[in-house]
């Protein structure tokens, strides 16, 4: 229990290898799992997350292992599977996933689940240009997790909103949303959870009318450096990804072409398809016409 809690305290702060050191040493219960999965996720190995999503699920499904009961269990391992699908970019199997991790908790009365899963499930249907869906699962995950005192990824569901906010159009409110955001992780000292607001403020400054475009290079430099510390691939590519279409906007053509082909060849690594598709696209137009977008 008491390495359990450790690798916690270590995934909260970022650290994702040496949360799964302990993890996978603990590895005999769903809850384990979940955590198992979700700093994969932060780390780009995908292929080995959904070998352990899956197997949790399976095992929740046919009984699991003691922990929180059947709802409980499976709840956690279709969240935890759903966000990795959600980072990697798969929105088709994400999707369902999280629905169904909502409806367990709704049906199962779970509210220490819901937050987490409805954050996620909000995020997801914005970035499916669901945005009326998104907002309001958004909200009530950040509502009730404050009112529960469960601050632990709350910086994320904020800028999540944040996110919400930009894909909607309302820069203002998404800037607004990110800063707050900032200020709870650097609060909590969630240094992976601050990397990606900082990314997510790199991209709100480059969808500014006009683009600002020191801050927006200083966020995805600053995002950038705490994601390669910690080995977050996924945001890796995502920042370079962002620098490349900003250099390309500002015509330094090399600099995007080198910035765009490091992102191409992290999605290429990891799976992630949509993004090449993205990726490519814009190293065909030189980097010239690409806009950031989240993800």
């Amino acid at each position: 229990m008491a390495s359990r809690y450790l690798s916690r305290a270590y995934q909260a702060m970022g650290d994702y290898r040496r949360a799964l050191d302990g993890l996978r040493q603990t590895a005999a219960s769903e809850h384990s799992l979940f955590f198992v999965v979700m700093c994969l996720t932060e780390l780009g190995e995908f292929a080995e997350g959904i070998a352990y999503g899956a197997a949790g699920i399976q095992s929740a499904e046919t009984g699991g292992r003691a922990w929180g009961g059947r709802a409980w269990n499976l709840s956690m391992m279709c969240a935890a599977l759903g966000r990795l699908y959600l980072q990697k970019g798969d929105l088709d199997q994400a999707i369902p996933l999280l629905e169904r991790s909502l409806a367990l908790c709704r049906e199962a009365a779970i509210p220490l689940q819901l937050p987490f899963t409805a954050a996620s499930l909000g995020v997801a249907y914005a970035r499916a240009r669901r945005v009326t869906e998104a907002q309001p699962l958004l909200a009530q995950a950040v509502e009730q997790a404050a009112a529960m005192g469960r601050m632990f990824d709350y910086a994320l569901w904020v800028a999540w909103l944040g996110e919400a906010a930009l894909l909607a159009g309302h820069l203002a409110e998404a800037y607004d949303y990110a800063q707050r955001a900032l200020a709870c992780s650097l609060t909590y000292r969630e240094r992976g959870n601050q990397a990606w607001i900082l990314r997510l403020l790199g991209d709100i400054y480059a969808h500014r009318h006009p683009a600002e475009f020191g801050p927006a290079e200083t966020a995805y430099q600053q995002a950038l450096t705490l994601a390669e510390a910690l080995g977050m691939r996924p945001l890796q590519a995502h920042c370079h990804c962002g620098l490349g279409a900003l250099y390309g906007r500002t015509g330094r053509t090399q600099q995007a072409s080198v910035a765009l082909r490091t992102a191409l060849d992290l999605y290429q690594a990891m799976e992630m398809t949509c993004w090449v598709a993205q990726a490519e696209a814009a190293l065909a137009q030189g980097g010239a016409a690409s806009e950031t977008s989240t993800g």
